[in-house]
């Protein structure tokens, strides 16, 4: 997503909810503008592989758009 969609998807209002169970990470960004029209941007698709994670884009409640991303964390050594 462009810097250009975000400004003509007449955005008002986002919420963003980061959830922590053990072994789990979950957060959810949503937002009340125009929504998504196609799958889940490819520069948020790549990022969310490197992690690890799930992710997906739907319709908000609001008729916006809500992007869930889930992840479990690894353990990655500090120093190699």
């Amino acid at each position: 997503m462009t810097l250009a969609e975000i400004r003509h998807s007449e955005v008002a209002r986002v919420e963003t909810q980061l959830c922590h169970t053990p072994g789990k990470i979950h957060l959810t960004v949503s937002d009340n503008g125009q929504g998504l029209q196609g799958p889940v941007p490819a520069p948020l698709s790549r990022r969310s592989l490197l992690l690890g994670a799930h992710v997906t884009a739907q319709k908000s409640g609001t008729g916006g758009l809500q992007i869930d991303l889930r992840l479990t964390p690894r353990s990655l050594p500090l120093f190699g």
